[in-house]
């Protein structure tokens, strides 16, 4: 028999809230994963850093929930950045497999420009997703260790490009979603992104 795969933890992103990240979950529920959302600050508009370490609280609640070792985390959109921020700044070393950043502004996004004069002055988070900024510069200087690191890029994706979700060092892929130009914020109904999620977190290490 084989053995059971970590629980998963989906991360969701800016203006965005766990609930909404239900049909991933269903999706890979019917696969036979023990999946689990992950309440973050109202909007999840608020500075990463802080949002992170409520990522590590559910994580550690998780662990002791499931009594497992280990899980694997699902990060969309700035999902992936707040992972990211965590494996890189908050982590121990034990206790995650693998992470998924998908349509994550890894390399930040311009389209947090538009948003500044709008939510510039009460969302730190949105400002620290500007490209090249001290913020993204340090996410991305290291690659966690012991966790294997997927991004998964949205093809024609006006909000966060191909390049803006690559990263240094991790398994990079592409996916295709829906012919319309709001791809991003399509994503999560999108059955190929769905169907990849699933397919990476059983890919054999």
């Amino acid at each position: 028999m084989s053995r059971r795969p970590p629980p998963v933890l989906i991360v969701h992103g800016f203006l965005s809230s766990h609930h909404m990240m239900r049909p991933l979950k269903w999706s890979l529920e019917r696969r036979g994963h023990q999946v689990f959302l992950t309440p973050l600050s109202p909007f999840c508009i608020q500075d990463v850093t802080k949002l992170a370490v409520e990522l590590k609280d559910r994580i550690d609640e998780v662990l002791e929930l499931t009594k497992v070792d280990e899980v694997d985390i699902v990060g969309i959109s700035q999902g992936g950045v707040i992972g990211l921020w965590y494996l890189n700044n908050l982590y121990s070393g034990s206790g995650v497999r693998k992470f998924i950043g998908a349509g994550s502004p890894l390399q930040g996004t311009w389209a947090s420009l538009v948003g500044l004069p709008f939510l510039g002055a009460v969302s730190k988070g949105l400002r620290q997703l500007i490209p090249n900024g001290k913020f993204i510069e340090r996410l991305v200087s290291q690659m966690p260790e012991g966790v294997h690191v997927y991004t998964l890029a949205i093809a024609g994706d006006p909000v966060v490009p191909e390049e803006r979700s690559r990263l240094e060092g991790a398994d990079n892929r592409v996916v295709r979603v829906w012919n319309t130009p709001i791809k991003h914020q399509f994503l999560i109904l999108s059955p190929n992104v769905l169907r990849q999620v699933g397919d990476l977190l059983e890919e054999p290490i």
